[in-house]
Order: structure tokens, then sequence, then C-alpha cells
């Protein structure tokens, strides 16, 4: 008996030793993930002049063929693909017949990348779409939509900006429908609404701006797409799903609490932000709200 509990009270004082080198371990996991992102992001820019746009709403998952600008209907996502050797899968929909692209296109969504989603917290599915409907390249008219039965998620978001918004809407109803789109000033960030955000536009400094990091979450909901921030394919363009702002203070996950707007992840030291020179940070959830918010603006304050 004496036996038995000595070996109870080792196990106990070593459990939480373990639980804390594999939590590290996976914290660094993240911040590789976030390095790697931010690799392509900057490879994009150095191609096409800019970082790729933010897309036109969440009724768009991503059209081969359009470029990773104001043309893009699809996300951030969707437009770095190409940018770590995941060209075949943003491809899967270029194909001849409208039959073929449906098809190509609801493996796209169903095919989970490692690179986006934190080991802390899940993997990428793919998770029950909960029946929401996505154009694409067959969209030249309004209703030739897909209704996916499965959808990758990610756990990491773009900057939309410090304002208190980081969705408009579900976009135009097809390729060449007419849209009200929002104005220049509406959003501070880097990747937002059609942006195209070259880095010597940021006058905030590079170094001081935040370009993408994690996405808070609630835990009851890792798995069920119900979460409001997290309902929609990571394909999608720009809406809460991809999209953060830093108008509130980032927050470690809690159960029965959700925020479609905040960054925040699961880690206990923090969330892992990637800077716009290429540098990922743990950003404290007691950061200050002013440091936060001039983080989210590409703007520099006077």
């Amino acid at each position: 008996m004496v036996v038995i509990a000595i070996i109870a009270i080792l196990i106990g004082l070593l459990l939480p030793a373990v639980q804390k080198v594999r939590e590290a371990s996976m914290q660094t996991q993240c911040k590789n993930n976030l390095k790697q992102l931010g690799i392509a992001m900057h490879s994009c820019h150095d191609t096409v002049g800019h970082l790729p746009s933010g897309g036109w709403g969440w009724e768009w998952a991503g059209v081969p063929g359009r470029g990773v600008g104001r043309d893009q209907p699809g996300g951030w996502i969707y437009s770095a693909l190409p940018y770590f050797e995941q060209q075949n899968l943003a491809n899967l929909d270029d194909r001849p017949t409208e039959d073929e692209q449906k098809a190509g296109m609801l493996e796209r969504l169903a095919t989970p990348v490692k690179l986006y989603n934190c080991p802390s917290r899940r993997n990428g599915g793919p998770f029950k779409s909960n029946n929401f409907n996505y154009h694409g390249i067959f969209t030249t008219v309004a209703g030739n939509d897909i209704f996916p039965e499965k959808i990758a998620r990610t756990d990491y978001a773009a900057n939309a900006g410090s304002q208190n918004a980081n969705e408009r809407g579900g976009g135009p109803a097809c390729l060449t429908c007419s849209q009200s789109w929002a104005s220049a000033n509406t959003y501070n960030g880097v990747v937002h609404e059609r942006s195209e955000v070259s880095f010597p536009t940021i006058t905030n400094g590079n170094s001081n701006t935040y370009l993408i990091g994690e996405k808070y979450l609630n835990p009851d909901l890792y798995l069920t797409g119900t979460d409001p921030g997290d309902n929609e394919t990571m394909h999608s363009g720009f809406n809460n799903d991809v999209n953060r702002c830093s108008f509130d203070l980032p927050r470690q996950d809690k159960k029965g609490t959700s925020n479609a707007k905040v960054w925040g992840s699961m880690h206990v030291a923090g969330l892992n932000m990637m800077y716009c020179d290429g540098s990922v940070r743990t950003v404290s959830y007691t950061v200050d709200l002013s440091v936060h918010q001039a983080a989210g603006s590409r703007f520099a304050t006077e």
C-alpha cells in the first residue's frame, strides 16, 4: 500500500510537468505554422507587389485564374496556397466542365491543411459544414452554388484592422453581378475586403503591425462549426472566420463564450502573432489595449 501511494504521488507530481512540456512543444509548432504562413505571404508580396487580398465575402471560397488581388473572390488563405507548395489544391476546381469544377471545389473545401491549425486546439477536420452555400468558378449567374457536406477550418486569421469590424457581407451573387464595395478607409488593417496592401504603405512599420495570428474560439464549439467565428470554410472571402480585428483585447479560449472579432488562443502564456516583418511573437492577453490597437492598424499614430 505504501509503494502504491508513493507511485500515485509521483504520478501526480509528474503529470503537470509532462503537460507543461507538451504544451510548450505545441506552442512552438504553432509559432512555426505562423512563420511558414508568413513566408508564404511575403513570397506572394514579392511576386505580385502586395499581400493577398481578403476577398469579396463569406459566400465566396476561391476562384482559380483570378490572381490574388481585388479580382479574387476567395480569401487570403486560398490565395496563399500556391506559395507553400499547395498549387494543386488551389487548382482542384480549375477544370473544363461545370460538374468537374463543382466536384473539384467540394474536394478542395474538404481537404485540411495542417499548417492552418494550432495543435493545442484541433486538427483541420474536415468538419460538418452546416449546409452553407458557396460560389465558385462556375458561378457566372446568381444561384449557381454548391452546398458542401464537409469543410476544413483554420485557427489563424489575418489582420483586418483596429476598427470594430471584420466582415461585411457574403459578396456579389455571381462573378459579374454588381456589388457596392466598402470605402477605402473602412478598414485600416493589412488584409480586408478587396485589399491590395504593400509593405511600403504600412506607415506604422512592418515590425509594429500584425499580419496573421491566432483567432479566439469557444472550446465547446471547436468541432461543431457553430461558433459564429468558425462556421465557414477556411478558403472563404473576407469575414470573421479568417479575419480578426484588434478593437478589443485578445482572450484565452473560454468555454461557453464566443466572440467572432477578437484574437485569442488555447495557450496559457498568450497568443502567437505574426508581424509584417516576418517575426512571430507571443502577445499577452493583458497587453495594453492602445498597444494592441496600434498593432492592428497599418497607419502610424500621430
